[in-house]
């Protein structure tokens, strides 16, 4: 909508709500979640941000739903992220290694465990 230059406006009251269960699709089918997401983001943006690379790469590694149980941030997954995210992003890897540099670990991680990678 935005590239068909509608604008957007505030509505300052609560149109939608949601509800977390273990057999929701999002907990579920994690995977193929995240990777639909990140297929979304490439197809309509170019390019995959870091926080989604991150959080993807902590699911493969260990696994958690990231809600139920929450993302556990470490140095080697944030050390792994960085050659996902190139191949993510192989039309552009200057770009997120430039995202991936700019952020110190601890930046990066205080980023994410606020909700941007969920």
């Amino acid at each position: 909508m935005a590239k068909a230059g509608l604008r957007f406006v505030l509505i300052p009251e609560y149109l939608a709500n949601s509800r977390m269960h273990v057999g929701a699709k999002t907990i579920r089918q994690r995977d193929e979640v995240f990777r639909d997401t990140m297929a979304l983001l490439k197809r309509h943006c170019g390019y995959i941000p870091l926080s989604w690379i991150f959080g993807y790469t902590a699911f493969c590694l260990d696994h958690r739903d990231q809600f139920f149980a929450p993302l556990q941030p470490s140095v080697w997954k944030y050390l792994a992220s960085l050659p996902v995210g190139i191949w993510h992003n192989r039309r552009t890897p200057q770009r997120f290694v430039a995202e991936w540099a700019a952020k110190p670990f601890t930046v990066a991680m205080r980023r994410l465990r606020h909700g941007s990678a969920r």
